[in-house]
């Protein structure tokens, strides 16, 4: 539970993953529309599904994980 003040972009964002099954042509169809905006299927999935989240929802949620494996620190 969040504390009175704290937004949900102020925690860590927890990922999880989802396995989904849908017909493979609209499997097909979604690589399409994502590599014609030249993004990534999870991001252009992810940008999808929050457009129809209401305005207020969308303000809520924490900021996606960047793509990739997370940047070693670097020794000082």
């Amino acid at each position: 539970m969040m504390a009175m003040g704290d937004t949900a972009r102020a925690r860590t964002a927890e990922v999880a993953q989802l396995n989904i099954s849908i017909p493979a042509d609209w499997l097909d169809a979604f690589k399409r529309a994502a590599d014609a905006a030249g993004v990534p299927l999870s991001q252009w999935i992810r940008a999808a599904c929050a457009a129809k989240l209401p305005a207020q929802e969308r303000r809520q949620l924490s900021d996606p994980t960047p793509r990739g494996r997370p940047r070693k620190p670097r020794k000082s």
